[in-house]
């Protein structure tokens, strides 16, 4: 997304739980401040429409089949009501299927900008495989910080490129402090085993932080924004994850490559165990190569 793209229109995904009134709560906000339509589905599981102690009333009782997506439908939108009551959703769908899936498939049919989903061990939704499949940038909304810095990861390659504007964009929107950061890896031990003396060894280390601080500051001129740089010294995903906690970040920004989702960000899987196991409420935007841009 650039600068003069839009959002026209947020997808919510619910599970009826408070992850998913969370998300709700999230997405309106975000659908507000756009001027963009509020869309919220949920996913009925299929085994929900057949009942285990009586496996017959899901064939042979059709008014009872009829009757669950009605009810669950009214269930969606007395939470709506509840969770965002400021803004009423331009649709309520309820679909069976695997809450991925549906989100998914809906987010598709209905070209969400924006697709906001509460994270996997909170709901039933299977958030790390909506990222890793959707087309267009998901939020995972976490319970923290209502307001806070904005932290954007970087490795410098392409893919993390969307992380960086969207952050900038998200910055200047908010009015909220943002942060680059990059994590300097300790070096391999076959190359300590063959690394220079001491001296030598801690000269390098500080080039390569200067290194870092330089392309930090240069990724910060590009997209115009007054960024602090933040270098981080650690396996990757500790120390990024650290530093959020510490800085008690409000929106954690990372990117990805392409229309088939997390494939490579830092050390290939770096990305999926940021989303996993991040503290703060975080956003995946990812790399069209064919426009060359997020």
């Amino acid at each position: 997304m650039s600068d003069a793209d839009e959002v026209r229109t947020v997808l919510a995904v619910t599970d009826l739980g408070p992850a998913g009134a969370l998300a709700i709560a999230v997405a309106a906000r975000r659908a507000q401040l756009a001027g963009a339509a509020l869309v919220v589905v949920h996913a009925i599981p299929p085994q929900a429409l057949v009942r285990p102690l009586f496996p017959h009333w899901g064939i042979d009782d059709p008014v009872r089949q009829a009757e669950l997506p009605v009810r669950v439908r009214d269930a969606v939108v007395t939470q709506v009501a509840t969770a965002a009551p400021e803004i009423a959703p331009a649709e309520v769908l309820v679909e069976s299927g695997g809450g991925a899936e549906v989100a998914l498939a809906i987010a598709e049919r209905c070209g969400a900008d924006l697709i906001v989903v509460g994270p996997t061990p909170a709901t039933g939704v299977d958030a790390e495989r909506v990222v890793r499949h959707a087309h267009t940038p998901v939020l995972i909304a976490r319970e923290g910080p209502r307001r806070g810095p904005i932290v954007a990861c970087t490795d410098f390659s392409d893919p993390a490129l969307p992380a960086v504007a969207a952050a900038a964009r998200e910055a200047r929107r908010t009015g909220e402090p943002l942060l680059l950061a990059h994590a300097l890896e300790p070096m391999p031990a076959t190359m300590i085993e063959f690394a220079p003396p001491v001296p030598t060894t801690t000269r390098h280390e500080l080039e390569r932080r200067r290194e870092a601080d330089r392309r930090l500051a240069m990724a910060a001129q590009a997209h115009r924004t007054d960024a602090a740089p933040v270098v981080v010294e650690g396996p990757v995903v500790g120390a990024l994850l650290a530093e959020v906690e510490r800085r008690a970040a409000r929106l954690l920004v990372i990117g990805t490559v392409g229309r088939t989702g997390i494939t490579r960000f830092l050390l290939g899987s770096t990305a999926e165990a940021l989303v996993r196991a991040a503290p703060c409420t975080t956003l995946v935007v990812r790399l069209d190569r064919r426009r060359g841009r997020a």
